[in-house]
């Protein structure tokens, strides 16, 4: 007997659609986390200051089907730091203008360096592209 068949009387067979359905599922989820990569990196990208291009230009997304999750990102090394600034312990570099004394020293900064200011342009585009993401799963 085929697997996903099961036999009912001697000459009456059933045909499980069960797998088929599954794998309907499946791809209908994998389209629906693409597409929202796709929604999410192009509002980042949009969102992204502007300086040479490079950040806007290159952001993307993975589809990760396992984990049922869609990453989204920049492979720009400095994409985390115009994202999160880079004040002292994650600081925003706007709270630490008037403390002295939290002063980063850096390298390059020197001992009066407060870190550059954040500019979220990531986080932004994620929240702002809910609701197009939730009509489109509600679609599929």
């Amino acid at each position: 007997m085929a697997r996903g068949m099961f036999q009912k009387a001697s000459n009456v067979y059933f045909i499980s659609n069960i797998p088929r359905i599954l794998a309907g599922l499946v791809a209908a989820e994998n389209r629906t986390l693409n597409q929202a990569g796709s929604i999410v990196a192009l509002a980042a990208a949009k969102n992204a200051p502007i300086d040479t291009g490079l950040l806007s230009c290159s952001m993307d997304w993975v589809v990760e089907p396992e984990q049922h999750q869609v990453t989204i990102g920049s492979p720009v090394y400095y994409a985390p730091f115009v994202e999160f600034g880079t004040g002292q312990r994650g600081k925003a570099t706007a709270d630490m203008a008037s403390k002295p004394d939290n002063y980063v020293h850096g390298a390059r900064g020197g001992p009066d360096f407060i870190g550059i200011t954040a500019q979220p342009y990531l986080e932004p585009a994620m929240v702002e592209s809910i609701p197009a993401i939730a009509m489109l799963a509600r679609k599929e």
